[in-house]
């Protein structure tokens, strides 16, 4: 036979590369596959459309045969150049739409099928793994891969591979996975390798962006003779660089809801033009239908418990690694000068490591029972950063956290999707564990004034978000308790340190640092969770305890040349919460704080808090109204849920102090320091606060504490009319002194006040009339030295806290929000029958003090004091304001004579009432007012060398020189407004006295009386003398008589 010629081979395969156009148009028209002709490496130009709105493009498909190498192990590589995915939501909607008509379905509710649809899916790769032999021959390779969403965006992929390998050797000399015991020979193993490389995105319109730089997926597992797919699987994910655009991809999905939402709006309206009128057996139908959604939820949650459960015990351990992960956020409806706002996060390394621990390991039967399934996991995250940019300068880093630690150990997931055999036994639900420890390093804040604005707009943008986005829980309650788990989890954060930069005050300086700062820094802070359920007679309760501490805490302003100045000194704050969350939730709060001082003497602290105040308010005050609401007392304001709130502190000091410049230029003010002072609230008086038993009690003291506060006895109840009704918190203050701070070295060290022991109640109640709110205050005694010194100097720091934290004058922003608001004030909106009685609520009070003492030093002599023995003031419903004072007493200096006080005015039983009453005149009918004085004697008293005048002239001159200082305060002028000017008339109540006893003394000087009473009795010694010398004259007189 002879050889074929070339020729003749040539036109074969012309003949043949012919025909193969035939095929494909055939293959066309049968299958709707498009292959327009055979290159040199495979087909070329592939395009098919497996539905109405889905297109398929491959620029070409081919096949390469290779030797197995260690890195290559198959002998095929499928490459797949440029597939592209075309996908068209307006054209698939309208193909599901009509495949739905026309086969009279209703549509498939989210739910039940989209589980039956994962399920199907699983299986799926269960059955691929049979044919596991041929798959490791053939690996996978595409190049340039992309799917189009029209009007939405394109993802675009540079390189994708994919292969599985069988080798054993190779497989197991992997190190990543070794949490499991070594598998029976009959296993298999086997590994799924894919990597991926650049990832793009372009939304439509816009330049694109790298997402994704790497990625290399690879799932471990072993193959059973007997069962289908993957037996103990492991998955790692290793991503490398990772930007998220998501402004590009809230926008995408914004695209995606509207594409949908117009599609819908379109069936909505063709369904309406041939909608049947509703009947009345319709309506009858709507709780059948009722019943039928609640068959089809819990059909949803048997499948999606049934494929949860199989995937979670499939899967041994699971693997994530990012080399760098950013994220970039522009905060909507936030501008600056028409600049956009951008919150910016990165973070250099993230890995998580979640696996299944084996029930036979130490690891697992230190925590969990053999019976159960429990997970660890493993978090770490370093290098976290956060910033915003507002394009003006370059992005400024806010937020630095160095590293992050979390390690958890939890039987959740699998008793989650487990099915409960008894949901009233408080052992199995105690089976739900959870351990938790995170630990946070050297956590750092940097923020600067104008910062702040950003942030307060952040998180009004972000609560309105929420409120807007706030849904319906379909979830029932008793799921979700039994869900709650036994959980011990500790937070903690060390040396966390928040910095604030200021513009420097001494300008001076010329060093390279040009800013102030404002530095907070802690030594430890520590959160511990612990929760458990329990039993009682009548339901299964589920506690939550939290226990709080902080220790060594400061807050201090640094200049820019290195000097340090204290602003804040904590040395330990603890604060306990017990939460009852089921079945109904209770709050009780226990807190103690020890050394707590606020030191706010140095003018730079003063002008960097009064920056960042400012600052922050340029955003409140925008949001701000000037309307004003009437609410009813804190008390009432209270939410139900909070039970019990004890707060105990020791040595509390406040220092305040500033530079009045028109005056002088040292600093002045004052200082309070506080021994100890206590603060209790209980929604309701009469019950008593039993603790729920713990596993462990955190804190001795604070245990011995509770269970002495136990066993005091209960207060008799009362009849309560409001739900609000019973409240009462109680404000205890002991050893309470006030000193001025000034730049005088021989200034006193006296108090200027000075309160023993105080205490305050504050209780709701109601009667026939109406709610109460009833304020009970005790002082066991008030010393008082006033001076105008003192009032100055306290006026100085008051007016620099005021500088500091309000605004003084007005602001121009108020002037334009009053131009466009109504001429009431006052917010009038509805109010239910129970906010209404709310509102009717009377404020009463009571104030007794066994002694007031004030003592005044006067610009000129003699001082005065006033002291009242047996204070008893109040108002109450129905009743006019009282006070009774057993004793009052005013006494002057005495003259030429220091720290001695003689009496001017002596009063006993003084009771004063301030009423009203109603006088009619003609037809009209006016109220006037009458200060009623009642007592049983007074006593005054004018001591000898006492120039009354000086005391009225004191007290007048104290007067306006107060007025004065307070018109300096308030303008921060010299001004001189004591100006006399003509007046109106005065309208003063009117004023009636009566007393049973009125004594008026005069007294003179002791030394005067002595030399009265040495004249006295010199003046009838000579009386007597010059009587007995006439007596002898006379006896001589008759003697010379009776001589002649």
């Amino acid at each position: 036979m002879p050889l074929p010629t070339a020729s003749f081979v040539g036109g074969v395969l012309v003949l043949a590369y012919l025909s193969s156009f035939v095929l494909f148009a055939l293959l066309r028209i049968l299958t709707g596959i498009s292959i327009q002709r055979i290159g040199y490496s495979g087909f070329r130009r592939i395009a098919f459309s497996p539905k109405d709105g889905i297109k398929i493009y491959v620029r070409g498909i081919g096949l390469s045969l290779h030797r197995p190498t260690f890195a290559h192990p198959t002998w095929i590589s499928l490459h797949l150049t440029e597939p592209q995915v075309v996908v068209d939501l307006r054209a698939l909607q309208n193909s599901t739409k009509n495949v739905q008509a026309e086969e009279k379905t209703p549509p498939q509710k989210d739910g039940a099928s989209q589980w039956k649809k994962l399920t199907k899916v699983k299986d799926k790769i269960k059955r691929l793994h049979t044919k596991i032999k041929y798959l490791s021959l053939v690996d996978l390779v595409a190049v340039a891969s992309s799917v189009v969403i029209k009007e939405v965006g394109t993802i675009t992929v540079e390189r994708i591979t994919l292969a599985v390998d069988t080798r054993a050797k190779t497989v197991d000399r992997s190190r990543l996975f070794q949490h499991d015991q070594t598998k029976a020979s009959s296993h298999t193993p086997a590994e799924w390798k894919s990597s991926i490389r650049s990832v793009l995105f372009t939304p439509e319109g816009k330049e694109s962006s790298e997402i994704l730089d790497g990625l290399t997926l690879s799932v471990h597992g072993f193959l059973h003779p007997h069962l289908e797919g993957l037996r103990d699987a492991s998955i790692a994910l290793k991503l490398g660089r990772l930007d998220v655009p998501y402004d590009d991809l809230l926008d995408a999905n914004e695209k995606l809801r509207q594409i949908r939402g117009l599609a819908k709006h379109e069936t909505r309206d063709s369904e309406s033009v041939q909608a049947p009128k509703i009947a009345i057996n319709d309506v009858l139908k709507e709780p059948q239908d009722i019943e039928d959604r609640e068959e089809r939820l819990m059909e949803a949650v048997a499948e999606s418990r049934e494929f949860l459960g199989s995937v979670l015990k499939g899967i041994q351990e699971f693997q994530l690694a990012i080399g760098f992960l950013g994220l970039s956020r522009r905060i909507r409806s936030l501008h600056t000068s028409g600049q956009h706002v951008y919150f910016n996060m990165a973070m250099k390394e993230l890995g998580l490591d979640l696996l299944r621990l084996d029930s036979r390991s130490p690891a697992h039967r230190m925590y969990f029972s053999p019976s159960d399934v429990a997970h660890q996991a493993l978090l770490t995250a370093i290098s976290i950063s956060a910033g915003v940019d507002d394009g003006h300068d370059h992005p400024e880093r806010m937020l630095y956290v160095p590293m992050v630690t979390a390690t958890v150990k939890t039987t959740l997931p699998s008793k989650t999707l487990q099915k409960p055999d008894d949901t009233t036994n408080v052992r199995e639900r105690n089976s739900n564990i959870l351990f938790a420890n995170l630990v946070c390093t050297s956590p750092s804040v940097d923020l600067d004034p104008k910062h702040l604005p950003l942030l307060l707009a952040i998180a009004k943008v972000r609560q309105e978000s929420k409120k807007s986005s706030k849904a319906p829980l379909l979830t029932s309650r008793g799921f979700l308790s039994r869900l709650l788990p036994k959980a011990i989890i500790k937070i903690a954060i060390q040396e966390p340190v928040v910095r604030v930069s200021l513009p420097p005050l001494s300008p001076a300086y010329t060093g390279d640092v040009e800013y102030d700062l404002l530095i907070s820094s802690t030594s430890t802070m520590s959160l511990d969770i612990d929760s458990q359920h329990s039993s009682t007679e009548s339901a299964i309760k589920y506690g939550l305890h939290l226990h709080y501490r902080q220790t060594s805490s400061s807050l201090y302003y640094q200049t820019n040349a290195g000097q340090k100045h204290d602003l804040l000194q904590t040395e330990t704050i603890e604060v306990k919460v017990d939460v009852n969350v089921l079945p109904q939730p209770e709050v009780f709060v226990y807190g103690r704080f020890q050394t707590f001082s606020v030191f706010l003497v140095r003018t730079e602290i003063s002008e960097g808090i009064r920056q960042i105040v400012k600052a922050a308010r340029r955003e409140t005050d925008t949001n701000s109204g000037s309307t004003v609401v009437k609410k009813p007392s804190f008390l009432r304001q209270i939410p139900d849920w909070l039970q019990h709130v004890s707060i105990q502190g020791a040595d509390f000091n406040v220092e305040l102090a500033g530079v009045d410049q028109a005056v002088s230029k040292y600093a002045r003010g004052f200082a309070l320091q506080l021994e100890s002072w206590s603060a209790e609230y209980k929604a309701h008086r009469e019950d008593v606060y039993v603790p729920v038993p713990r596993r462990r009690s955190l804190s001795r003291s604070f245990s011995r504490e509770r269970n002495d506060r136990s066993t005091t006895p209960e207060a008799p109840r009362k009849k309560q009319t409001l739900p609000t009704d019973g409240r009462r918190l109680a404000v205890h203050i002991q050893g309470l002194e006030g000193h001025i701070i000034d730049a005088v070295e021989d200034s006193t060290a006296d108090p200027f006040i000075n309160l023993p022991k105080f205490e305050v109640a504050f209780s709701t109640s109601s009667d026939i009339q109406g709610p109460l709110f009833h304020i009970n205050s005790h002082a066991k005694s008030l010393l008082v030295e006033y001076s105008l010194y003192k009032h100055f100097s306290i006026g100085v720091a008051v007016l620099t806290f005021r500088r500091m934290f309000l605004r003084l004058g007005p602001h121009h922003l108020d002037e334009e929000r009053k131009k466009h608001q109504p001429s009431s004030t006052v917010k009038t909106r509805d109010h239910s029958q129970y906010d209404q009685v709310l509102m009717s609520e009377v404020t009463t009070f009571d104030f007794k003090a066994n002694l007031v003492q004030v003592k005044a030093e006067m610009p000129a002599d003699p001082p005065l004091m006033i002291q009242i023995f047996g204070a008893d003031c109040g108002r109450h419903r129905w009743a006019t304001p009282f006070a009774r004072l057993k004793v009052v007493r005013l006494l002057a200096g005495t003259p030429n004579m220091k720290q001695v006080w003689s009496r001017i005015v002596s009063v006993k039983n003084l009771r004063f009432d301030l009423r009203e009453m109603k006088i009619k005149s003609g037809q009209k009918t006016e109220i006037a007012k009458s200060l009623d004085f009642t007592t049983d004697v007074v006593r005054i008293g004018v001591p000898h060398g006492m120039v009354l005048h000086t005391i009225f002239d004191n007290i007048v001159n104290t007067v306006k020189s107060v007025e004065q200082l307070h018109h300096h305060f308030s303008t921060g002028t010299l001004e001189y407004i004591l100006a006399k000017h003509p007046e109106g008339p005065k309208k003063i109540p009117r004023i009636s006295v009566r007393a049973q006893l009125l004594l008026f003394e005069i007294e003179d000087s002791g030394f005067e009386w002595k030399l009265g009473t040495i004249y006295r009795a010199g003046l009838v010694e000579q009386q007597q003398r010059l009587a007995r010398e006439e007596a002898f004259r006379l006896k001589v007189k008759n003697a010379e008589s009776q001589r002649q």
